[in-house]
């Protein structure tokens, strides 16, 4: 059993600007898993993502449709819908949510 899983919601992160790879990269070394969904973004993040896990056993990727509703996209849902799938799937004791555009140094992950 996996004792900390870490986990980020992702869509458009590389055409935004984020420092979505950073971050992600910053908390691997610490965890024992590392869960990805995509909401099926089309700006190379998904394809970044499949090259990256292919070389990296602790990352599952998938991808989540976002729903978009009147105020913009539903992360709160792809969240949701992470967690389900990792409460199926994962069994980790813990759960370390990370957003795209956190930085992590190692002092904060010490």
């Amino acid at each position: 059993m996996s004792n900390v899983a870490a986990f980020t919601v992702v869509k458009h992160v590389t055409g935004l600007g984020y420092p979505w790879v950073e971050s992600i990269g910053a908390v691997l070394p610490y965890v024992d898993e590392y869960w990805v969904e995509d909401g099926v973004s089309d700006d190379g993040t998904w394809e970044y993502l499949q090259q990256w896990s292919y070389n990296n056993p602790k990352l599952h990727i998938s991808q989540y449709p976002w729903k978009v509703m009147k105020t913009g996209f539903a992360i709160g849902d792809a969240t949701q819908h992470l967690l389900d799938e990792l409460n199926r799937e994962s069994k980790a004791k813990w759960l370390l949510y990370v957003q795209a555009d956190e930085l992590w140094n190692k002092a904060s992950v010490d």
